[in-house]
């Protein structure tokens, strides 16, 4: 994973809060993505699950240039991030993380229609910046390429659509363990201070999904849920706080889902966090999406 830190310099921008302070985090305005560069199309501030703007947000009407300000000071949820999405492209998004110390985010938007009377944007275009300014308090912002899923992805050296006795001969060779009832059965695996569960698909055999346990909920560690983001950016219901929240349901490639899970109100309330790996072109993990 390419993990970039932000040169930490104030640059002269035409928002009108907060200029004194200095620029901690920021959505760079171009990125490339494979050999492609990409410029910045949308941007968001990130707290918690979901896009944090229209509840902490103000809105500065600049003719064709309005900027959304949020106060961080009205923010206590983590984690906090940079939702940086690049060209309408599905994945082609960064994570930047915000830093304890920062006062107010502000993102500047393009808009294509302006109300003189009203004095009012209408039919907002893309971003032209992101920015949060205030003070650096522990770790410094960091920026997160998001990798996308494939059946190349793994957790912990394991991955889909494997037979069950390479992943256990994987599994031992890193000193883990490995408990299967039966074939076809789910492994449970311990791996150093990490459990995890391999499910087998009933059609083919294979490894279909491979999960990874977390913190038990409460007390909630957002960095279980943060690694995910990091690595794999945002799921595709933004606005939407879910106790099952899922990457890659609208892409183009499909195939392979990552999936966070926290308990729902139905399930034990002290149940653990879940990362999972899913292959999706398993009828049986579309049946549980369902």
């Amino acid at each position: 994973m390419r993990v970039a830190f932000l040169a930490l310099l104030a640059v002269a921008l035409p928002f009108s809060c907060a200029q004194a302070q200095s620029v901690v985090a920021s959505c760079p305005p171009k990125w490339t993505f494979g050999t492609e560069p990409r410029y910045l199309e949308r941007a968001n501030v990130w707290a918690e699950y979901q896009i944090v703007d229209d509840e902490f947000g103000d809105i500065e009407e600049i003719p064709g240039k309005p900027v959304v300000h949020i106060d961080m000071a009205k923010v206590d949820r983590r984690p906090l991030f940079l939702f940086c999405r690049y060209q309408k492209t599905w994945g082609a998004e960064l994570a930047v993380s915000i830093p304890e110390g920062v006062t107010t985010c502000a993102i500047e938007w393009k808009a294509a229609k302006w109300d003189a009377e009203e004095k009012t944007n209408h039919k907002y275009v893309r971003a032209l910046r992101a920015e949060c300014r205030g003070s650096v308090q522990g770790e410094p912002s960091r920026i997160f390429p998001a990798e996308a899923p494939s059946l190349s992805s793994d957790i912990q050296g394991l991955r889909l659509r494997r037979p069950a006795e390479e992943l256990r001969q994987e599994v031992l060779a890193q000193g883990g363990t490995w408990a299967q009832l039966g074939e076809g059965m789910p492994a449970e695996i311990t791996l150093g201070d990490s459990k995890l569960r391999v499910v087998f698909s009933l059609t083919t055999g294979l490894s279909r999904k491979i999960v990874l346990y977390g913190p038990r909920w409460p007390p909630r560690d957002p960095a279980f849920y943060a690694s995910i983001i990091q690595r794999f950016g945002f799921p595709d219901s933004p606005f939407a706080a879910k106790c099952t929240n899922a990457w890659n349901v609208t892409r183009e490639n499909d195939e392979v889902q990552v999936e966070w899970y926290r308990p729902c109100d139905k399930d034990a309330p002290t149940a653990p966090q879940e990362m999972r790996l899913v292959d999706m072109a398993d009828p049986h993990s579309k049946k549980e999406r369902k």
